[in-house]
């Protein structure tokens, strides 16, 4: 009986002494294993969504530029008014940006042009506005070969031999070469006429090479 009794207390009293280990072993597992991992989830960062840049969205400023040309011209057959002896000298101010990657636009001011007739009329000096579009082989970079076509009008002191109008139209193709220090080079065929708004309307064809300078923005 005595035995049985000292049994049972030495029983209860292991069983007191074990059951503090084992909730703190088991906190000690809780610690470890699910809660640093809860933690890990919690802090981990979201993924950031990848931005996407293109070359029109925010680049198109950043890649205009001024551009600056000297462009002499000489006067070729007119319907009926050859202009052997003609010859001209223009300057224009572009300001150029792109709108898709291999394509600009130029808005163009003429500030002034001068126009010999030869032996035809009087000496003509001009002004006017203008835009021009262009097409570069290398659009990244706006350089190398390029087309470009433009439409202009321009105010004058004196009428061109058989057109009876102050106020012309000139519309001009070319094709050259853009250098990456920024000089360039172009081939130019251009006319004018007044789009028959005026009584007269003989038209004025020229030819010429345009010699230039393109100042970036930055």
């Amino acid at each position: 009986m005595r035995m049985t009794k000292w049994v049972r207390g030495w029983a209860c009293a292991g069983l007191c002494l074990a059951l503090p280990t084992m909730a703190a072993s088991a906190g000690a597992d809780d610690k470890d294993g699910r809660a640093p991992e809860q933690s890990a989830v919690e802090s981990k960062p979201e993924p950031k969504q990848a931005e996407t840049k293109t070359f029109r969205k925010g680049n198109r400023i950043d890649h205009a530029r001024i551009r600056i040309e000297l462009t002499p011209l000489h006067g070729f057959h007119s319907g009926k008014h050859p202009r052997p002896s003609d010859f001209a000298l223009r300057t224009s101010i572009d300001y150029e940006f792109p709108i898709v990657e291999h394509l600009t636009i130029s808005p163009r001011l003429i500030p002034i042009m001068y126009y010999n007739q030869g032996d035809g009329g009087d000496d003509v000096w001009a002004a006017g506005f203008g835009v021009v579009f262009r097409g570069y082989s290398n659009g990244r970079e706006q350089r190398g070969w390029f087309g470009e076509v433009g439409l202009h009008v321009l105010g004058q002191s004196a009428k061109f031999e058989g057109n009876s109008g102050y106020l012309n139209f000139m519309g001009e193709a070319g094709f050259g070469y853009q250098f990456e220090k920024g000089w360039h080079v172009a081939g130019k065929v251009g006319h004018i006429s007044n789009a028959e708004i005026f009584e007269q309307n003989a038209g004025v064809n020229n030819f010429g090479v345009g010699f230039g300078y393109s100042f970036k923005r930055h």
